[in-house]
């Protein structure tokens, strides 16, 4: 597991080429309307159409009980998958204390590292991210980094964290 930080827009077709993934965090109202999220809505309508009528048709009731400390998994052709870490129900002044975002994160991506370890045994995996929980969330990002480190140990993971020049 290594971490490598860039700065840059990640959004940058020619850099999303050699990821398998971008991860993000995001609340739980499914509906992509700041930070990070709205750029991804902006950049991939058809991946966040995805999002919303998975959300719509009750396939990610996103409550509390059944999405925090998860993730989704949106597949698209010619592009990395985009993973949406679910760390907070809600948004703006009402989203979670950052003790709990911090415990959602930890556990959304080790059931992505589960997932990963499942399904791409000893293949090399490329992710690529912003600094995420950082932002909105208020999240120091060395809190989520270090967690990042501790879940992916010793898996064949190259992690891009991109940050704005």
């Amino acid at each position: 597991m290594r971490i490598i930080h860039k700065e840059g827009d990640l959004l940058q077709h020619k850099i999303l080429k050699e990821f398998d993934f971008i991860v993000h965090a995001c609340n739980c109202k499914g509906n992509w309307g700041a930070g990070f999220a709205r750029s991804l809505k902006n950049y991939f309508p058809e991946a966040y159409d995805t999002h919303r009528r998975n959300y719509e048709c009750g396939r990610n009731r996103l409550t509390p009980e059944h999405s925090l400390g998860q993730y989704e998994i949106l597949f698209q052709k010619d592009q990395p998958s985009i993973i949406n870490l679910f760390v907070s129900y809600q948004f703006g002044s009402r989203k979670c204390h950052r003790n709990d975002i911090v415990k959602h994160t930890r556990e959304s991506l080790e059931s992505f590292a589960s997932m990963l370890r499942n399904t791409h045994n000893f293949r090399s995996v490329k992710i690529v991210s912003p600094k995420f929980n950082a932002g909105l969330f208020m999240v120091p990002w060395k809190e989520t980094e270090e967690i990042i480190k501790e879940v992916f140990d010793g898996m064949d993971v190259t992690w891009v964290v991109y940050s704005l020049y």
